[in-house]
Formats: structure tokens, sequence, C-alpha cells
């Protein structure tokens, strides 16, 4: 008798708990990738030169915190991530080659959903909005 009760006890409260963890594509092909680096390889005139091309970082739950993109050795772009607790973006921020905020992206979320873009400056001046709308397949 008690273990006809306890079973189903026990798998409720498991799928319960397993709902409760949030999977990012990432975190399912990263594997706890903490940081991912990209090199390439030039040939020139016989010549072999390998640099650096990109970087990644990804946090525990597998989302990208930060890009940085070379060109010639040098960052050409670098870009900083962060989530809310439900693995969304809440903003992101382009920095310049001195690591100064040049351009900050805020997202907002209603129900789970993608609400609103903002786009701002480095002195926090709106540069743009963008809103999302959601149409529903009847049933």
């Amino acid at each position: 008798m008690i273990k006809n009760i306890i079973i189903p006890i026990l798998l409720a409260s498991t799928l319960i708990l397993c709902s409760n963890f949030p999977v990012t594509a990432q975190n399912n092909s990263g594997g706890g990738i903490k940081t991912r680096i990209t090199h390439q390889e030039k040939v020139e005139k016989g010549k072999k030169s390998v640099s650096i091309d990109a970087e990644e970082k990804y946090d525990l739950r597998g989302n990208t915190i930060e890009e940085i993109e070379y060109k010639d050795g040098k960052i050409d772009k670098h870009m900083i991530y962060e989530y809310d607790s439900e693995n969304n973006r809440t903003k992101e921020t382009e920095l310049d080659a001195s690591g100064k905020p040049k351009k900050i992206g805020e997202y907002k979320y209603e129900k789970g959903l993608k609400k609103e873009k903002n786009i701002y400056d480095a002195n926090k001046n709106l540069l743009s909005k963008k809103t999302y709308t959601y149409t529903y397949h009847d049933k």
C-alpha cells in the first residue's frame, strides 16, 4: 500500500524538480564549456600564421556571457551579455576597443516572451526601441 503511494510521489517530485532547470541550446551542446577560442590559420607566400579569430565565454547555465571578435590581432567587436533567472537575455553591452560601453541593449519580457528591446548610447540616451507582438493559432 505504501509502495503504491510513494512511487507516484517520487515520480511527480522528479518531474517537478527537473522542470525547474532551464535548458539552453548552448547548454545542450556546450556540456559545461567555460570558454571557446577560435583560431584562424593563414598561409601567405608559403608562411603560416595563426591568430585568435574569436573568443566566447559562458556561464554555468551555458549562456554566452561574452563575445570578442578579432581583426588583424586587435579587438573588432566586444559584447557582454546578462540574463535573468529564466535564461532570458536582459542586457547586452557593446564595448569599444578600450573596454568602455558604446551601446547598451535592454530587453523586457512578459510571460516569458520578449516584448521590447531598447538601445541606448553610453550616456543612457535612447537610440531606438523595438517592440514584439505575437499572434497565436486557433485550436
